[in-house]
């Protein structure tokens, strides 16, 4: 049985390879980027250049831009080039927008919405990915399975229809973030912010070696600032992103509270010493690699206890 399973993924990534459905679907996702893109120009503003970045994935000349250093220096960059945070900021929107509708009918709005956010962003890695990953977590035959387990097959799916994506940056860190968050939750944490905060710090912990592919150097202030960022961009400038572009009028209100966040950033900052420097590090593929020494180590030495309560309650489930 599994040596079928493995001709089936060779020959999907084959036929892949010989036919990239990617390709094709290209010229269409560059109609609703540029679409997107001449939305939100239309209404000038000093904060378009986030938005673009946020919500289309438009990145060109982010690099040279003097607001973002202070991101740089706190290992916050991933947030606006490559986060799948954003897709799932994406898919609690829409179910807050249509939460008296029906749960199919929801769940018909949420793909929706997910697939043409990753038109917008021009079929990017990360949001691809966190379609697959959407669709296969509603599967029943795999409610029961750890989150982990699941995204491991979530990416090993996705380099079997496109192998391009193992050198993609964005792509690393979607799955490094996900990775986090999906060992988190197998954390018996109470209460509600204690959770959130844990989940962000093991999330930061497993992301935190990949930003060498962004920066030389990571100093230790970076830990605390994702911990605190990683909440803040998902529930708070996504939304309000959406908000002020299609509601010009209050972001007289919105945009000093991003002017207010920008300049926190500038101000810790300067608390910033480098402890581990890599000049000239580019991990490429073996990120990859360094995510699944990650789910090993998760793997074989998760305690005994948690493994025992995550059965348990998987057990219960199934009673009920």
């Amino acid at each position: 049985m599994k040596a079928i399973a493995w001709l089936g993924a060779a020959l999907i990534q084959v036929s892949c390879l010989k036919i990239n459905i990617f390709d094709s679907l290209m010229p269409l996702a560059q109609s609703f980027h540029n679409c997107a893109l001449s939305f939100i120009q239309g209404h000038p503003s000093p904060w378009n250049w986030f938005y673009e970045a946020i919500l289309i994935g438009r990145h060109e000349g982010l690099r040279s831009n003097s607001t973002l250093q202070s991101f740089y220096t706190l290992g916050l960059f991933h947030l606006i080039v490559g986060s799948g945070l954003r897709v799932l900021s994406v898919e609690k929107i829409i179910k807050a927008l249509t939460f008296f509708v029906p749960p199919k009918i929801q769940s018909f709005f949420v793909v929706l919405g997910i697939i043409l956010f990753s038109l917008f962003n021009r079929l990017q890695a990360a949001c691809l990915r966190a379609l697959i990953s959407w669709v296969l977590t509603r599967k029943k035959t795999l409610k029961h399975t750890h989150q982990a387990d699941l995204q491991l097959v979530v990416t090993c799916l996705c380099l079997c229809l496109q192998p391009q994506w193992a050198t993609s940056l964005s792509f690393q860190l979607s799955c490094g973030a996900t990775l986090g968050l999906a060992i988190a939750s197998g954390l018996e944490l109470k209460g509600f912010w204690i959770q959130r905060l844990g989940a962000s710090l093991i999330c930061t912990l497993t992301i935190v070696p990949l930003l060498f592919c962004i920066q030389d150097c990571v100093s230790w202030i970076v830990i605390p600032a994702n911990i605190l960022a990683l909440p803040v961009f998902g529930g708070l400038f996504m939304p309000l992103s959406l908000l002020n572009i299609f509601c010009r009028p209050i972001s007289f209100l919105t945009e000093p509270l991003f002017t207010f966040v920008f300049g926190l950033t500038d101000y810790f900052a300067q608390y910033e010493h480098p402890l581990l420097c890599m000049d000239e590090r580019n991990l490429k593929i073996w990120g990859l690699i360094y995510l699944g020494s990650v789910y090993l180590v998760w793997r074989w030495f998760w305690p005994y206890w948690l493994r025992k309560q995550f059965v348990t309650n998987q057990l219960h489930l199934r009673a009920d």
